[in-house]
């Protein structure tokens, strides 16, 4: 209804009661309910059993009820799932609430009548095995085949099957799938307020980016978990607000629901804390079994974050993506490559990452320069007149590309020569130019505001100093903590003098 889609089909939603202890579940409920999706239905098979154990509410359909009621759901209840007419009923319920009880045989439960504005839930109590004597209503068996010798006995307990018993699914008039608009392919977006020199956070530059994409393209949508005024993404939803959904902080749920929109054919930007994308990550592997094409934005990555602590710090999250198979991972250094970046990730479909910096920093690309998947930018004093070959090649990406710039200019004071290597696209990375790089330079320092494992070190590979955060992590100034975790200009040149 947001996205101003008319005739919207009702969406059924099978639950286990199993799952019913997920967290993911209840942050659906919660914005179900807030949206008023009215349109929604969930059934729920309550049959008691788990794989291991009994659920937690076991038969306990009054409980059930209550708690989906008061989280603002109409609630209707089926004693017996068996019963087909007691279903039948239910169902009838939801297209009109003019059922009269008398019209059913066995117990039905209809709480409140049916609200409008609220999305339904059905809860069914069903028996596991229901049918067989040796699997009804007994543990042990979830997951597992009738064996063969008791497999004719199970079968005449079923009794025959009526073959000619056949149901009827009408064909949707509904069109609702959107073919992607990819009218931006074409457009180039001039960046006439960043300019050399300027202190321009890379968070702020994606806000600004989206905001350009949401003139040009009315496919792009944006979610957020409540971090909208430090993402950025607030100038998007300020400008676009039926295009722009506040999850609330349920991370699980987003990821998700965003999924659920590119099915639509939309193209949608999902911002938060990188720290907060953890959360996330089981629905992030499942996403990528569904051709999805959304666009992940993480926020406040690594120390340089300064004194919100440790517990704000994404450190793992380049790890976290570069886990999912076909995954693209851009970490920019500046304003420019950040906006530029933003408008690949929405010409192209796929599962994205961009990893945006709260620090402010120089802006060191103009609007002339390309940036690519799988591209690199390459540094080295203009001017000066090469001696002898560099001593060191320096990859860096993000803050620490900024360090490495510091620490290549305090190095040439010493005559010490080296190439700073931007590895923007994270994954896939720019290996053909880093080997070209390493033939000529035999020592490489890879330096990043991430931990070891996972990070643009283990994608670059091969033998090499790694500067990285290696020490728990503390609250502080960003300069103060890339200090404190040895990856700023001062680690690097002592890093490199030691190569020498």
């Amino acid at each position: 209804k947001k996205l101003d889609k008319k005739n919207l089909p009702n969406v059924f939603v099978l639950l286990g009661d199993s799952e019913m202890a997920e967290g993911q579940i209840w942050e659906a409920i919660q914005i179900a309910s807030y949206y008023k999706l009215n349109n929604l239905i969930a059934i729920v098979d309550i049959n008691r059993l788990g794989q291991s154990t009994q659920t937690m509410l076991g038969w306990d359909l009054k409980t059930y009820a209550k708690r989906i009621e008061s989280f603002g759901w109409n609630v209707i209840v089926i004693n017996d799932g068996h019963d087909l007419k007691q279903v039948f009923q239910a169902f009838s319920q939801i297209k009109s609430d003019g059922i009269r009880r008398s019209q059913i045989k066995s117990d039905y439960i209809r709480l409140n009548p049916i609200q409008s504005d609220k999305p339904i839930m059905i809860l069914a109590r069903t028996i596991k095995g229901k049918g067989v004597s040796f699997l009804e209503n007994k543990m042990d068996w979830h997951g597992k085949p009738v064996p063969k010798e008791m497999l004719e006995s199970a079968l005449k307990e079923l009794g025959d099957v009526e073959h000619e018993v056949r149901g009827k699914i009408e064909r949707s008039n509904n069109k609702l799938q959107i073919t992607n608009n990819k009218s931006i392919t074409n457009n180039k977006f001039l960046i006439s307020n960043y300019k050399l020199g300027d202190l321009i956070a890379t968070r702020l530059a994606y806000g600004d980016a989206l905001l350009a994409l949401g003139d040009t393209n009315e496919k792009i949508v944006a979610l957020d978990a409540d971090m909208s005024n430090s993402t950025y993404s607030e100038k998007f939803a300020k400008k676009f607000p039926k295009r722009y959904f506040e999850m609330f902080i349920a991370e699980q749920n987003m990821m998700t629901t965003a999924l659920g929109i590119s099915k639509l054919g939309f193209i949608p930007f999902v911002s938060t804390f990188a720290a907060f994308l953890t959360r996330g990550f089981d629905q992030l592997r499942m996403a990528q079994y569904s051709a999805p094409n959304l666009k992940i934005v993480g926020s406040h990555c690594g120390v340089s974050i300064g004194p919100d602590g440790p517990s704000q710090m994404g450190l793992e999250d380049i790890s976290m993506f570069r886990s999912i198979l076909n995954s693209i991972i851009f970490y920019p250094a500046d304003a420019a490559s950040t906006f530029k970046l933003t408008q690949i990730m929405a010409d192209t479909d796929g599962l994205f990452y961009l990893r945006t910096n709260r620090k402010e920093t120089l802006v060191i690309y103009d609007d002339k320069e390309k940036f690519k998947i799988g591209g690199s930018k390459i540094h080295k004093i203009v001017g000066r007149r090469r001696v002898s070959r560099p001593v060191a090649l320096i990859i860096a990406a993000g803050v620490t590309l900024h360090e490495a710039l510091k620490a290549q200019k305090e190095l040439v004071k010493f005559g010490i020569e080296t190439v700073v290597l931007d590895c923007y696209s994270v994954k896939p990375i720019d290996q053909l130019t880093i080997k070209q790089l390493t033939n000529n330079i035999h020592n490489t320092i890879v330096v990043e505001d991430h931990y070891p494992a996972g990070g643009i070190g283990e994608a670059v590979g091969g033998k090499f100093t790694h500067l990285c955060v290696r020490r728990l992590p503390r609250s502080g100034t960003p300069e103060e903590l890339l200090r404190f975790e040895e990856i700023d200009a001062e680690a690097i040149v002592k890093a490199v003098k030691k190569l020498t």
